[in-house]
Protein backbone atom coordinates (compact mmCIF):
# COMPACT_ATOMS: atom_id res chain seq x y z
CA UNK A 1 0.00 0.00 0.00
CA UNK A 2 1.07 3.54 -0.90
CA UNK A 3 0.68 5.98 2.36
CA UNK A 4 1.37 8.62 -0.54
CA UNK A 5 -1.86 8.04 -2.73
CA UNK A 6 -6.06 7.80 -1.47
CA UNK A 7 -8.15 5.90 -3.61
CA UNK A 8 -5.54 6.01 -6.81
CA UNK A 9 -4.78 9.93 -6.09
CA UNK A 10 -2.08 11.64 -5.24
CA UNK A 11 -1.76 13.44 -1.47
CA UNK A 12 -0.39 17.02 -0.88
CA UNK A 13 1.37 15.01 1.79
CA UNK A 14 3.86 13.97 -1.13
CA UNK A 15 5.65 16.83 -1.85
CA UNK A 16 9.14 16.90 -1.80
CA UNK A 17 9.46 20.59 -1.58
CA UNK A 18 9.05 20.98 1.89
CA UNK A 19 11.27 17.85 2.60
CA UNK A 20 14.32 18.76 5.24
CA UNK A 21 17.75 17.75 4.16
CA UNK A 22 19.25 18.18 7.63
CA UNK A 23 18.12 21.52 8.26
CA UNK A 24 17.23 22.92 4.88
CA UNK A 25 14.72 22.37 2.65
CA UNK A 26 15.05 20.72 -0.75
CA UNK A 27 13.33 23.53 -2.58
CA UNK A 28 15.62 26.02 -0.85
CA UNK A 29 19.02 23.96 -2.15
CA UNK A 30 17.62 22.98 -5.50
CA UNK A 31 15.55 24.06 -8.51
CA UNK A 32 16.03 25.51 -11.77
CA UNK A 33 15.65 29.47 -11.23
CA UNK A 34 18.63 28.67 -8.63
CA UNK A 35 20.81 27.39 -11.41
CA UNK A 36 19.16 29.77 -13.95
CA UNK A 37 20.57 32.54 -11.49
CA UNK A 38 23.81 31.59 -10.73
CA UNK A 39 24.34 30.89 -14.64
CA UNK A 40 23.25 34.67 -15.27
CA UNK A 41 25.48 35.92 -12.87
CA UNK A 42 28.47 33.91 -14.50
CA UNK A 43 27.76 34.87 -17.48
CA UNK A 44 26.65 39.08 -16.78
CA UNK A 45 30.33 39.88 -17.29
CA UNK A 46 30.84 38.70 -20.21
CA UNK A 47 27.87 40.08 -22.23
CA UNK A 48 25.09 42.97 -22.77
CA UNK A 49 22.98 41.12 -24.18
CA UNK A 50 19.69 40.37 -21.96
CA UNK A 51 19.53 36.96 -20.29
CA UNK A 52 16.80 36.60 -17.86
CA UNK A 53 14.38 35.31 -20.90
CA UNK A 54 16.83 32.41 -21.78
CA UNK A 55 16.24 28.79 -20.45
CA UNK A 56 19.25 26.97 -18.98
CA UNK A 57 19.95 25.00 -22.55
CA UNK A 58 19.79 28.44 -24.39
CA UNK A 59 22.35 29.74 -21.62
CA UNK A 60 24.63 26.93 -22.01
CA UNK A 61 24.61 27.51 -25.96
CA UNK A 62 25.47 31.16 -25.21
CA UNK A 63 28.47 29.88 -22.95
CA UNK A 64 29.76 27.86 -26.12
CA UNK A 65 28.92 30.47 -28.50
CA UNK A 66 31.04 32.98 -26.13
CA UNK A 67 33.88 30.22 -26.14
CA UNK A 68 35.79 31.66 -23.05
CA UNK A 69 37.36 29.18 -21.37
CA UNK A 70 37.40 30.35 -17.86
CA UNK A 71 33.72 31.28 -17.76
CA UNK A 72 33.12 27.76 -19.15
CA UNK A 73 34.92 26.55 -16.11
CA UNK A 74 33.00 28.60 -13.92
CA UNK A 75 29.52 27.27 -15.25
CA UNK A 76 30.96 23.01 -15.14
CA UNK A 77 31.52 23.66 -11.40
CA UNK A 78 28.05 25.19 -10.65
CA UNK A 79 26.28 22.81 -12.27
CA UNK A 80 28.63 20.47 -10.61
CA UNK A 81 27.16 22.43 -7.04
CA UNK A 82 24.33 21.57 -7.42
CA UNK A 83 24.06 18.06 -8.80
CA UNK A 84 26.13 17.67 -5.61
CA UNK A 85 22.59 19.22 -3.84
CA UNK A 86 20.40 17.23 -5.92
CA UNK A 87 22.67 14.26 -4.97
CA UNK A 88 21.91 15.02 -1.04
CA UNK A 89 18.13 15.21 -1.31
CA UNK A 90 18.09 11.94 -3.44
CA UNK A 91 20.32 10.32 -1.01
CA UNK A 92 18.12 11.82 1.49
CA UNK A 93 14.81 10.47 0.62
CA UNK A 94 16.15 6.82 0.32
CA UNK A 95 18.40 7.24 3.34
CA UNK A 96 17.45 10.30 5.67
CA UNK A 97 19.66 11.09 8.73
CA UNK A 98 18.21 11.44 11.91
CA UNK A 99 18.13 15.10 11.71
CA UNK A 100 16.61 15.16 8.46
CA UNK A 101 13.93 12.64 9.83
CA UNK A 102 13.20 14.74 13.02
CA UNK A 103 12.69 18.23 11.03
CA UNK A 104 10.76 16.50 8.28
CA UNK A 105 7.48 16.33 10.62
CA UNK A 106 5.06 16.06 7.59
CA UNK A 107 5.92 12.45 7.00
CA UNK A 108 6.14 9.36 9.45
CA UNK A 109 7.95 5.74 9.75
CA UNK A 110 5.58 4.51 6.81
CA UNK A 111 6.57 7.32 4.32
CA UNK A 112 10.40 7.14 4.89
CA UNK A 113 10.16 3.49 4.73
CA UNK A 114 8.10 3.63 1.08
CA UNK A 115 10.34 5.95 0.20
CA UNK A 116 13.67 3.16 1.25
CA UNK A 117 11.61 0.41 -0.50
CA UNK A 118 11.52 2.02 -4.29
CA UNK A 119 14.00 0.55 -6.26
CA UNK A 120 13.69 2.93 -9.41
CA UNK A 121 13.70 6.31 -9.82
CA UNK A 122 13.35 8.17 -12.77
CA UNK A 123 14.17 11.97 -12.71
CA UNK A 124 13.10 14.47 -15.67
CA UNK A 125 11.82 18.00 -16.08
CA UNK A 126 13.23 21.40 -16.98
CA UNK A 127 16.51 21.20 -15.17
CA UNK A 128 17.15 17.54 -16.48
CA UNK A 129 18.82 18.99 -19.74
CA UNK A 130 21.75 17.33 -22.25
CA UNK A 131 24.66 18.96 -20.51
CA UNK A 132 24.10 18.02 -16.71
CA UNK A 133 23.42 14.05 -16.92
CA UNK A 134 27.24 13.40 -16.26
CA UNK A 135 28.36 15.98 -13.99
CA UNK A 136 24.46 15.03 -12.13
CA UNK A 137 25.15 10.95 -12.52
CA UNK A 138 29.03 11.20 -11.09
CA UNK A 139 27.84 13.42 -8.27
CA UNK A 140 24.64 11.25 -7.59
CA UNK A 141 26.51 7.90 -8.13
CA UNK A 142 29.23 9.18 -5.96
CA UNK A 143 26.63 10.16 -3.05
CA UNK A 144 24.28 6.87 -3.23
CA UNK A 145 27.79 4.74 -2.94
CA UNK A 146 28.79 6.87 0.50
CA UNK A 147 25.66 6.02 1.81
CA UNK A 148 25.61 2.53 0.64
CA UNK A 149 22.48 2.90 -1.38
CA UNK A 150 21.78 0.22 -3.87
CA UNK A 151 19.25 1.79 -6.50
CA UNK A 152 18.61 2.23 -10.35
CA UNK A 153 18.29 6.33 -10.58
CA UNK A 154 17.85 7.26 -14.55
CA UNK A 155 17.96 11.20 -16.03
CA UNK A 156 15.45 11.29 -18.64
CA UNK A 157 16.27 14.40 -20.62
CA UNK A 158 13.54 16.05 -23.18
CA UNK A 159 10.68 14.67 -21.21
CA UNK A 160 8.96 17.77 -21.70
CA UNK A 161 5.70 15.40 -23.47
CA UNK A 162 6.20 12.93 -20.67
CA UNK A 163 3.05 13.61 -18.99
CA UNK A 164 0.82 13.84 -21.99
CA UNK A 165 2.32 10.86 -23.26
CA UNK A 166 1.70 8.57 -19.94
CA UNK A 167 -2.45 10.23 -20.12
CA UNK A 168 -2.81 8.61 -23.71
CA UNK A 169 -1.82 5.22 -22.88
CA UNK A 170 -5.20 5.01 -20.63
CA UNK A 171 -7.25 5.65 -23.37
CA UNK A 172 -8.05 2.36 -25.32
CA UNK A 173 -11.43 3.18 -26.74
CA UNK A 174 -11.62 3.80 -30.31
CA UNK A 175 -12.51 7.34 -30.96
CA UNK A 176 -10.29 10.90 -30.24
CA UNK A 177 -8.62 12.19 -27.36
CA UNK A 178 -7.34 15.43 -26.83
CA UNK A 179 -5.03 15.96 -24.21
CA UNK A 180 -3.81 19.37 -22.40
CA UNK A 181 -0.47 19.58 -19.98
CA UNK A 182 -1.61 22.46 -18.33
CA UNK A 183 2.24 23.78 -16.89
CA UNK A 184 2.88 27.22 -14.93
CA UNK A 185 4.25 29.08 -18.03
CA UNK A 186 3.09 26.81 -21.01
CA UNK A 187 0.37 24.78 -22.09
CA UNK A 188 1.00 21.55 -24.24
CA UNK A 189 -1.46 20.01 -26.42
CA UNK A 190 -1.85 16.75 -28.11
CA UNK A 191 -4.58 14.81 -29.95
CA UNK A 192 -4.66 10.84 -29.79
CA UNK A 193 -6.47 9.25 -32.18
CA UNK A 194 -7.40 5.26 -31.98
CA UNK A 195 -9.35 3.22 -35.10
CA UNK A 196 -9.47 -0.06 -36.16
CA UNK A 197 -6.14 -0.75 -36.99
CA UNK A 198 -4.00 2.20 -35.51
CA UNK A 199 -2.91 4.62 -33.26
CA UNK A 200 -1.78 8.07 -34.11
CA UNK A 201 -0.42 10.75 -32.13
CA UNK A 202 -0.62 14.60 -33.39
CA UNK A 203 1.50 16.87 -31.17
CA UNK A 204 0.11 20.46 -31.52
CA UNK A 205 2.07 23.68 -30.72
CA UNK A 206 2.62 25.22 -27.80
CA UNK A 207 0.22 27.71 -25.65
CA UNK A 208 1.15 29.71 -23.18
CA UNK A 209 -0.34 30.02 -19.78
CA UNK A 210 -2.38 32.69 -18.52
CA UNK A 211 -4.19 34.02 -15.84
CA UNK A 212 -2.26 31.84 -13.25
CA UNK A 213 -1.57 34.64 -11.06
CA UNK A 214 -3.29 37.75 -9.21
CA UNK A 215 -2.23 40.22 -6.64
CA UNK A 216 -5.85 40.98 -5.85
CA UNK A 217 -5.94 37.81 -3.19
CA UNK A 218 -9.52 38.75 -1.72
CA UNK A 219 -12.43 36.24 -2.33
CA UNK A 220 -13.73 38.16 -5.17
CA UNK A 221 -10.39 38.47 -6.53
CA UNK A 222 -9.65 35.21 -6.29
CA UNK A 223 -12.90 34.20 -8.10
CA UNK A 224 -13.19 36.33 -10.81
CA UNK A 225 -9.27 35.27 -11.68
CA UNK A 226 -10.51 32.12 -11.48
CA UNK A 227 -13.26 32.47 -13.67
CA UNK A 228 -10.72 34.76 -16.45
CA UNK A 229 -8.91 31.28 -16.39
CA UNK A 230 -11.67 28.78 -16.56
CA UNK A 231 -12.99 31.20 -19.95
CA UNK A 232 -9.37 30.83 -21.32
CA UNK A 233 -9.09 27.25 -20.62
CA UNK A 234 -12.52 26.71 -22.69
CA UNK A 235 -11.78 28.77 -25.15
CA UNK A 236 -8.48 27.37 -25.64
CA UNK A 237 -9.98 23.72 -25.90
CA UNK A 238 -12.82 25.15 -28.06
CA UNK A 239 -10.22 26.28 -30.60
CA UNK A 240 -8.07 23.41 -30.84
CA UNK A 241 -11.23 21.31 -31.64
CA UNK A 242 -12.45 23.86 -34.67
CA UNK A 243 -8.81 24.71 -35.94
CA UNK A 244 -8.11 20.41 -35.70
CA UNK A 245 -11.30 19.70 -36.96
CA UNK A 246 -11.62 16.89 -34.55
CA UNK A 247 -14.57 15.74 -32.36
CA UNK A 248 -13.23 14.65 -29.05
CA UNK A 249 -15.36 12.14 -27.02
CA UNK A 250 -12.93 12.93 -24.13
CA UNK A 251 -9.94 15.50 -22.40
CA UNK A 252 -7.53 14.71 -20.53
CA UNK A 253 -5.56 17.56 -18.79
CA UNK A 254 -2.76 16.77 -16.62
CA UNK A 255 -2.04 19.84 -14.37
CA UNK A 256 0.46 21.13 -11.91
CA UNK A 257 -1.84 20.12 -8.86
CA UNK A 258 -2.79 18.05 -6.93
CA UNK A 259 -6.15 16.27 -7.82
CA UNK A 260 -8.79 13.71 -6.05
CA UNK A 261 -11.96 12.80 -7.00
CA UNK A 262 -11.61 15.48 -10.17
CA UNK A 263 -11.01 18.59 -7.77
CA UNK A 264 -8.00 20.22 -7.37
CA UNK A 265 -6.34 21.28 -4.22
CA UNK A 266 -8.12 24.70 -3.19
CA UNK A 267 -5.13 27.72 -3.94
CA UNK A 268 -5.31 31.17 -4.11
CA UNK A 269 -3.25 31.38 -7.28
CA UNK A 270 -1.80 28.71 -9.76
CA UNK A 271 -4.98 26.31 -11.14
CA UNK A 272 -6.17 25.47 -7.44
CA UNK A 273 -8.12 28.81 -7.64
CA UNK A 274 -10.41 26.69 -10.10
CA UNK A 275 -11.79 24.94 -7.18
CA UNK A 276 -13.75 28.12 -6.11
CA UNK A 277 -15.76 27.92 -8.88
CA UNK A 278 -15.96 24.15 -9.79
CA UNK A 279 -15.84 21.34 -7.35
CA UNK A 280 -15.30 19.06 -8.61
CA UNK A 281 -13.48 20.99 -11.56
CA UNK A 282 -13.65 18.26 -13.74
CA UNK A 283 -17.53 18.33 -13.81
CA UNK A 284 -17.84 21.82 -13.96
CA UNK A 285 -15.51 22.15 -16.94
CA UNK A 286 -17.29 19.32 -18.71
CA UNK A 287 -20.50 20.73 -18.38
CA UNK A 288 -18.99 24.57 -19.88
CA UNK A 289 -18.11 22.42 -22.77
CA UNK A 290 -21.24 20.58 -22.88
CA UNK A 291 -22.82 24.33 -23.81
CA UNK A 292 -20.49 25.09 -26.59
CA UNK A 293 -19.20 21.76 -28.44
CA UNK A 294 -23.44 20.86 -28.24
CA UNK A 295 -22.03 17.62 -27.17
CA UNK A 296 -21.58 15.86 -23.67
CA UNK A 297 -17.75 15.42 -23.41
CA UNK A 298 -15.57 13.27 -20.69
CA UNK A 299 -13.32 15.12 -18.89
CA UNK A 300 -10.36 13.85 -16.60
CA UNK A 301 -8.00 15.49 -14.22
CA UNK A 302 -4.52 14.26 -13.74
CA UNK A 303 -1.83 15.45 -11.29
CA UNK A 304 1.43 16.72 -13.66
CA UNK A 305 4.29 14.01 -12.35
CA UNK A 306 1.45 11.36 -11.76
CA UNK A 307 0.54 11.87 -15.42
CA UNK A 308 4.64 11.32 -16.02
CA UNK A 309 4.44 7.79 -14.19
CA UNK A 310 1.59 6.39 -16.15
CA UNK A 311 4.42 5.85 -19.06
CA UNK A 312 6.11 3.50 -16.51
CA UNK A 313 2.66 1.34 -14.48
CA UNK A 314 4.02 -1.85 -15.53
CA UNK A 315 7.39 -0.88 -13.19
CA UNK A 316 6.69 -2.12 -9.90
CA UNK A 317 8.39 0.15 -6.45
CA UNK A 318 9.07 3.17 -9.43
CA UNK A 319 8.83 6.43 -8.79
CA UNK A 320 9.66 9.56 -11.08
CA UNK A 321 10.80 13.13 -9.68
CA UNK A 322 10.22 16.43 -12.12
CA UNK A 323 12.27 18.54 -11.14
CA UNK A 324 12.17 21.98 -12.12
CA UNK A 325 10.42 25.16 -11.24
CA UNK A 326 9.57 22.72 -8.40
CA UNK A 327 9.98 19.33 -7.40
CA UNK A 328 6.83 17.04 -8.35
CA UNK A 329 6.42 13.44 -7.69
CA UNK A 330 4.72 10.68 -8.72
CA UNK A 331 4.56 6.56 -8.13
CA UNK A 332 3.21 4.19 -10.28
CA UNK A 333 1.79 1.72 -7.36
CA UNK A 334 -1.15 2.31 -5.34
Amino acid sequence: MNPFKDQGDLLPITSMNRLYVDDDKAYDLFHSALIKNSFIQAITPYTKQPLHEMTLSELMDFVDKINDNTLKEEIHDIIRYYGRKLAKIIGTLFKPSALSRKNHLEWKEIHFDYWASIQTLYLAGGAIIDPFIKPFTDELSAELKKRRIDKHVQFITHSEDLGILGMAKLYTKKGTLLLLDLGQTSIKRAIHIIDDSKREHIKLNTIPAKFLFTTDLTDQGVIRSAIELHHYLVQLIDQTILENHIKPQAIYLSVANYVKNGCLQAGKNSYGKLDQIGHPYDLYLSRSLEKILGYRIHVRLFHDTSAMALNFMNQEKTAIISVGTAFGVGFTEE
